[in-house]
């Protein structure tokens, strides 16, 4: 599974650069929509298996570990490049009023609150709601330092009632098919294709998080069951990780409806997603593509902004196609050393939330190889 969650984190990538218009692999809605059928996978997966999460706390504090270290390093990163250049949290910090800095304030040090930033604006120095961000002159999210972790909002909102709403599922489709109604309604309305309702509103965005659920609570069974030996489940595993490697390597190639191509997309990616995550490679190149993804997810604008700086400092003009390359690469150079400096010595500390103070002595030292086990 990791190196398909290095290929969306890498799509995102591609989607703030130059080349092509940022168009490339799925695109970054889709990568992002497709992170969150992963994750609702994943998680359904601990909540299943792991016991000691039968205490919320204690799934809440290995989940803050995963998320907010890395985020907070990045944030004191990127305060530099944001505050020091004529980016537009400058020309926010100007025209917001002491009720939008705080709001802002607040939603960058917590997290939550940040996708419901993209419906906000600012006018006259006043907070309003807008339904169109693109149309405010001072929109709030100009004062996210990070930008793209307003996905982080959505994820920590669904990690917030996962461990209630994924217990049974009964459950599941009950919320799946209310989160389906929205969905419907926002396109009913003439909403459902436009931003910031196509792919930031929580309450339509949860199906996708169930899909993911649902995929794991039924589909590695059913899978196992149909495969029935593990020679079986190997071969049909590596097919379908190559299957999702090349739809989302082509996509951008198929030459037909874009709606066609996104509801295809996260229907075979939901089929699938349990066939490749029965079987994990013994090698390390699958888990280090995989502990790629979020450092370079929320690392990447940073690194754009470094890369912007440096460019025009030199007053250099490289080729769209180089600069792109010069994103991703630096992104994950960075996302390599985030995860050897920060991410490994944290490990040890997420293995005692995840296992319990009792069994650290007995398990809290052995190498972690399952993806599962990175949750």
């Amino acid at each position: 599974m990791g190196i398909i969650r290095a290929l969306l984190a890498f799509a995102v990538v591609f989607a703030h650069s130059p080349w092509n218009g940022g168009v490339a692999l799925v695109g970054g809605r889709n990568a992002v929509q497709l992170f969150y059928v992963i994750s609702g996978f994943l998680i359904a997966h601990v909540l299943r298996t792991n016991t000691n999460y039968r205490n919320p706390l204690r799934f809440y504090a290995n989940r803050a570990l995963r998320i907010y270290p890395a985020y907070y390093i990045v944030l004191l990163f990127s305060l530099g490049p944001a505050l020091l250049t004529q980016s537009p949290l400058l020309e926010f910090i100007r025209n917001a009023g002491v009720g939008a800095k705080t709001l802002l304030l607040l939603a960058n040090v917590a997290i939550f609150g940040q996708d419901w930033v993209m419906f906000g604006a600012v006018e006259d120095g006043a907070l309003i709601l807008t339904a169109d961000f693109s149309q405010a002159k001072t929109p709030l999210y100009l004062g996210l330092v990070i930008p793209q972790a307003w996905t982080l909002g959505v994820e920590l909102t669904f990690y917030a009632i996962a461990p209630f709403l994924l217990r049974r599922n009964s459950w599941i489709l009950i919320a799946l098919i209310l989160s389906f109604a929205v969905r419907g309604w926002l396109f009913y309305v003439g909403i459902g294709t436009h931003d910031p309702w196509s792919y930031r509103f929580f309450p339509a965005e949860l199906s996708l998080f169930l899909l993911g659920a649902l995929a794991n609570r039924i589909g590695v069974d059913k899978w196992q069951r149909l495969l029935s030996t593990s020679e079986n489940v190997r071969g049909a595993s590596v097919l379908a990780t190559a299957t999702l490697c090349i739809v989302i390597c082509t996509y951008f190639f198929v030459p037909i409806s874009e709606t066609i191509k996104t509801i295809s997309l996260m229907t075979v990616f939901s089929i699938l997603l349990p066939l490749v995550f029965l079987y994990r490679p013994k090698g390390s190149w699958d888990k280090f593509l995989g502990d790629l993804s979020y450092p370079v997810y929320i690392s990447h604008i940073f690194v754009i902004l470094v890369i912007g700086v440096i460019v025009r400092r030199l007053s250099w003009h490289p080729s769209a196609a180089l600069i792109t390359a010069m994103n991703l690469i630096f992104s994950v150079v960075f996302a390599t050393l985030l995860n050897q400096i920060l991410e490994r010595p944290l490990e040890r500390l997420r293995t005692r939330v995840r296992l319990g103070r009792s069994a650290l002595g007995t398990a809290g030292d052995l190498p972690l190889t399952a993806q599962s086990q990175r949750q």
